[in-house]
C-alpha cells in the first residue's frame, strides 16, 4: 500500500499536465519489467526535500478542498458552523479556505 501511494504522489508532482496519466506512473510490468522512470530524480539532499515536500502538498490540497467545501455547503457558507462542525478553530479554518483560495462571499471557489 505504501508502494502505491508513494508511486502515485510522485505521478501527480511529476506529471506535465493536470492530470495524472499511465505514463507519469512507474509501472511494473507483470513480467518484471518496469517502464522507463520519469527522467526528474533529485541530484541533492535539498532537492528531495523540496520534491518531498511538493508531493504531499499536492496529494493533500485536493482533500483539504473538498474538505472546506463541503464543510461550508452543509453550513450555508457560514464560517463559524463551519469551523464548530469540522472541530476546528475558526482561524485555523478560515486560514485553510484562504489558502485554498475558496471566495465565501461569492460562494465560489477559484
Amino acid at each position: 500500500m505504501r508502494e502505491l501511494q508513494a508511486t502515485i504522489e510522485r505521478a501527480v508532482v511529476l506529471c506535465a499536465g493536470e492530470m495524472v496519466e499511465s505514463c507519469d506512473l512507474e509501472l511494473h510490468d507483470p513480467h518484471g519489467k518496469k517502464e522507463a522512470p520519469s527522467p526528474f530524480v533529485p541530484q541533492s539532499a535539498d532537492e528531495l526535500k523540496e520534491t518531498k515536500r511538493l508531493i504531499r502538498e499536492q496529494a493533500v490540497e485536493p482533500i483539504e478542498k473538498a474538505f472546506a467545501l463541503k464543510a461550508l455547503e452543509r453550513n450555508n457558507w457560514n464560517v463559524t458552523r463551519a469551523a464548530e462542525e469540522t472541530g476546528m478553530q475558526r482561524p485555523n479554518f478560515q486560514a485553510l479556505v484562504k489558502k485554498l483560495g475558496i471566495s465565501i462571499k461569492g460562494q465560489t471557489c477559484d
